[in-house]
């Protein structure tokens, strides 16, 4: 009887582990940005985060323009906040758009304005160089 019930055991463990379709495994499934993480690295990490939405702006509005990672200094126990940014050009509008992946996993898409300029950098809608700071 307490061989039967090892048995019965076994098979429950491998019934219940068998595979997901769970993306923890997935070493981009979330944007986890801190001070150790390149740029290069941040950019695929935010757009393999949510590849579908980053295909998307793609396929409506071409390449980004330009895109860069960024931190800002939240200061006291908050530490220091990270994002990565991708700037679309909205050709039909006359505008751009922002789409953003930080850390925890947080996307923002939205139209910025800043029609006629080429670098992120000059985009404070989309991401305020005065309190962020691009790296690398």
């Amino acid at each position: 009887m307490k061989k039967l019930t090892y048995l019965f055991l076994a098979l429950i463990i491998v019934a219940c582990s068998s595979d997901s379709d769970d993306s923890s495994n997935d070493p981009f499934a979330c944007a986890d940005f801190d001070e150790t993480t390149s740029s290069s690295i941040a950019r695929q990490e935010a757009i393999n985060y949510q590849l579908e939405d980053y295909n998307e702006l793609v396929s409506l509005y071409g390449d980004p323009i330009d895109d860069g990672y960024f931190s800002y200094d939240n200061g006291g126990p908050f530490g220091t906040d990270f994002q990565f940014a991708f700037l679309f050009e909205d050709i039909e509008n006359n505008s751009q758009i922002c789409y953003t992946v930080g850390v925890e996993c947080v996307t923002y898409t939205y139209s910025v304005g800043c029609a006629n300029i080429t670098s992120i950098d000059d985009c404070t809608e989309c991401v305020n160089v005065q309190y962020w700071t691009r790296i690398g």
